[in-house]
């Protein structure tokens, strides 16, 4: 009894940081401490519970008895990444080749999660919260920062960024936010309604955001709404209104948007501005090859493209395709001050499956399709959570370098070790 209380205590401290990173994203991870940023503890602490994990699985390998494959692809991608430091002289007392490598550790975060939600489920208090969270942070993105003046002054005195959410950000909060609600109340009627609505109100702001995210974004509602569509039966009055509805969220939503950006359409122009912005101009679709090399005629898919190429040149060149380049410098791709953003720290070559070829070659490459092949294939027959919860992180990170920071795979994991523990079936 003393022990469940205490890790209730932690259940409850862990939610209220949860809370705070999805309500102020890599504002909340860059704030220091004792000279340390949170996100970087974050990601000392991820390394120091994959070792833990290790340990136990080994002493008490029954513990672990539905993640028992993930461990074992876990474990190799562990000791590949100390293989592969020796051979390319990466140090492991350096704390890049940590943060360079922090894809590998925050995957542990998975084990956390799915030992407390073995004893503890998300009550209707914590889907209320994160509910009124996606809110909150739609609101941010849309308006001049609404965070009080006290707090605004907090976060640029002590963090080392203020940010409003990215594209990425969005996908995460909008997915956690509303994935757990539905399974929670078994995909009622109710449950998808709110869905439907709060869809149609983030949508058109990720689409103005970020293609990559809107990608993952609306794989995420097609596939909810494919593995719900038997609620639509025989309902059509109410299928009628909720369609109405988000039609007028999806227009009051992207007249917020334009206004927001100061730009003066007329209100007829406003959902053909944001919809073109991005998504409908088909620029980016249509790729050209000259001199060898793949283009895109649309300029940040073109700036990916030549990244991605890149590396894989640089892998070849330089013989790295095996192993990579280690942990021990920036990607030679990136070494490259047009590549590095206007303060020069970017660093990531915005898809998490390139940057862990590139860091570890064919090796990594082959493990994290593995690992994911058993996250998108390998649910349950009769239940798709697992396929839909995590084919929208997947694809979002496909074109962003959310997996390269600390916040985006620590709660991606987190929250997934749920779908294998036993509180949510």
């Amino acid at each position: 009894m003393k022990n469940k209380k205490i890790i209730s205590y932690f259940f409850d401290i862990s939610f209220i940081f949860i809370s705070l990173i999805l309500l102020f994203g890599r504002s909340f991870m860059g704030i220091y401490l004792f000279g340390f940023r949170i996100g970087e503890y974050l990601v000392g602490a991820s390394l120091l519970l994959t070792f833990i994990t290790f340990i136990c699985y080994f002493l008490y390998p029954i513990i672990f008895e539905k993640l028992v494959r993930i461990i074992r692809i876990h474990f190799a991608i562990v000791l590949s990444f100390f293989l592969i430091s020796v051979l390319t002289n990466s140090s492991l007392t350096n704390t890049y080749a940590y943060k360079s490598s922090s894809y590998i550790w925050t995957l542990s975060f998975l084990y956390l999660g799915f030992y407390m939600f073995n004893y503890f489920e998300l009550k209707k208090i914590h889907l209320g919260i994160l509910f009124f969270i996606s809110l909150l942070v739609y609101v941010n993105s849309i308006l001049v920062f609404y965070i009080p003046d006290a707090v605004l002054e907090f976060f640029t005195n002590y963090s080392d960024k203020l940010e409003r959410p990215k594209g990425a950000d969005l996908v995460m909060v909008f997915v956690i936010a509303t994935f757990f609600s539905m399974k929670k109340f078994s995909y009622n009627r109710l449950a998808l309604d709110v869905f439907i609505l709060l869809s149609a109100l983030y949508m058109p702001l990720v689409m103005w955001k970020s293609k990559g995210a809107f990608l993952g974004f609306i794989s995420y509602v097609v596939l909810q709404l494919m593995n719900n569509r038997s609620n639509f039966n025989n309902l059509l009055y109410r299928n009628l209104v909720i369609v109405s509805l988000s039609g007028v969220l999806f227009f009051l939503s992207s007249l917020g948007i334009v206004r927001g950006s100061n730009y003066d359409w007329a209100y007829d122009e406003v959902v053909p501005a944001v919809v073109n912005r991005k998504v409908t101009d088909s620029a980016w679709l249509f790729l050209y090859i000259e001199d060898g090399r793949i283009y895109s005629y649309d300029g940040n898919a073109n700036w990916r493209l030549q990244i991605w190429q890149d590396v894989l040149h640089d892998s070849i060149d330089d013989r790295t395709y095996i192993y990579g380049v280690g942990y021990k410098e920036i990607i030679p791709a990136m070494d490259d001050s047009s590549r590095q953003g206007h303060d020069g720290k970017n660093e990531n070559v915005h898809n998490f499956l390139v940057n862990n070829y590139a860091r570890g070659g064919i090796v990594h490459l082959f493990l994290f399709l593995y690992l994911y092949w058993i996250f998108l294939y390998k649910y349950k027959e009769k239940d798709k959570s697992i396929l839909i919860y995590t084919l929208p992180f997947f694809i979002t990170s496909l074109f962003d370098a959310s997996m390269e920071n600390s916040h985006f795979p620590v709660l991606f994991y987190f929250f997934l070790g749920s779908l294998f523990s036993e509180s949510l079936d």
